[in-house]
């Protein structure tokens, strides 16, 4: 470990600070394909329990990538499970998720987790993709990226208040069910004046039966306003009367 020696002296520090998170981890990284090799497991191991282990939970962001993998080297398993909660952005710049998992998987005694149905429902899955930044239209236009909806500190950015993709695509297929039916309300020529041989006498163009307002013309075929009551239908216009 990190330490200075001076006359009776014997004291250990780092540019971070004197905590023993720092003078142990200091000496651990960067994490490479190499770590394994110069970290003995039987020392890591008694290494870990005794120093690392009760500052575990309180291990800072930046660090936390790093005593993860410590412990991967005599625990990849628990490890693991550890490292699926980081956030690469969160970490120290030298590390990543990524790596993390990767020095993991890669080292002796891991066992790759059975995916089952009970970890991971469809629910859950349309749940967490709508936290994503790039699920929102106003946080994707600000090139955000990672968790926005909430973010992981719990927060709900601005841009959440914009709708996300899903409730977009609906909203499209909405508006073309809607135009599709109003196209094919257009094109049904039997709710036209000239379709029905009584309003064409009178000289009446449009639609008739119905109308746009939806009330049946009294010139409109009996077939097609035989369902209506008298109130519904709308008397003919007549001509003019001419004076004598």
């Amino acid at each position: 470990m990190v330490g200075n020696v001076g006359m009776m002296d014997v004291t250990v520090s780092t540019w971070f600070g004197t905590s023993p998170l720092y003078v142990h981890m200091i000496n651990f990284l960067p994490i490479t394909a190499i770590t394994k090799e110069v970290f003995d497991p039987t020392y890591a191991e008694k290494e870990f329990h005794e120093i690392m282990e009760p500052l575990y939970n309180s291990v800072e962001k930046a660090w936390k990538g790093y005593v993860i993998c410590d412990r991967a080297i005599s625990d990849p398993n628990g490890a693991w499970k550890d490292a699926l909660q980081l956030r690469s952005f969160e970490l120290d710049s030298a590390i990543s998720q990524s790596q993390i998992l990767y020095f993991i998987s890669t080292t002796d005694g891991f066992e790759a987790p059975e995916k089952s149905s009970s970890d991971n429902t469809d629910s859950e899955d349309d749940e967490d993709s709508s936290k994503l930044c790039s699920q929102h239209l106003a946080c994707r236009e600000l090139a955000l990226y990672g968790y926005c909806c909430p973010a992981p500190n719990g927060a709900y950015l601005g841009c959440c208040d914009s709708k996300n993709d899903s409730e977009l695509k609906t909203e499209k297929e909405d508006t073309t069910t809607t135009a599709k039916v109003a196209e094919d309300d257009d094109n049904d020529s039997s709710k036209l004046c000239s379709a029905h041989e009584a309003c064409s006498a009178l000289g009446i163009s449009g639609k008739c039966c119905p109308t746009t307002g939806g009330a049946y013309l009294g010139c409109c075929d009996s077939s097609a306003s035989a369902s209506l009551t008298t109130k519904d239908s709308i008397p003919p216009p007549t001509s003019a009367p001419t004076l004598p």
